[in-house]
């Protein structure tokens, strides 16, 4: 419940609805009355069965995705998984989306105006080295699926100079 006036503290709104599967931990009587109390909407999903919620599971392939590029990117060791994982929450927090109109999911929550700009860069080219990555099978699910390469433009006399 202390998330729930956490989201109520800071909105002024109280969550509608909560999606669980029908264990105990967030569908005991004490909770569910103190809820429905609020106005909120209670949807049991089958136990053990995360396929059955695409949405959950396509957003947690976005957050290890973010992960991979943040470990792969920055050089970290694998250790700090947990980190990564964290700034990968947050920036998909913070950045604009598309599928919400270019708002973030966060001035939407706190209905904040937020006014960022795409960056654009007047007449450059692109770079001579180029980083490449080939498909790997990892050994970790957090190392990234590719290995790194340097591509040093087209070779000479192809097509594609």
């Amino acid at each position: 419940m202390s998330y729930i006036h956490e989201i109520q503290n800071k909105t002024q709104r109280c969550p509608g609805f909560l999606h669980t599967d029908p264990r105990g931990e967030f569908y005991s009587a004490s909770f569910r009355s103190k809820a429905e109390a609020l106005g909120m909407v209670f949807e049991r999903g089958p136990a053990n069965s995360p396929q059955t919620n695409g949405i959950a599971e396509q957003f947690n392939q976005t957050l290890l995705t973010k992960c991979q590029c943040l470990l792969a990117q920055s050089n970290v060791p694998i250790r700090f998984w947990d980190e990564a994982l964290k700034l990968s929450s947050t920036l998909i927090n913070l950045l604009p989306s598309c599928s919400l109109n270019w708002k973030s999911p966060v001035s939407i929550l706190l209905d904040l105006k937020s006014n960022i700009e795409p960056v654009r860069i007047l007449n450059s080219l692109i770079p001579f080295c180029l980083k490449a990555f080939v498909r790997r099978k990892p050994e970790s699910r957090l190392l990234p699926p590719s290995k790194q390469l340097l591509y040093l433009g087209p070779e000479d006399y192809s097509d594609s100079s």
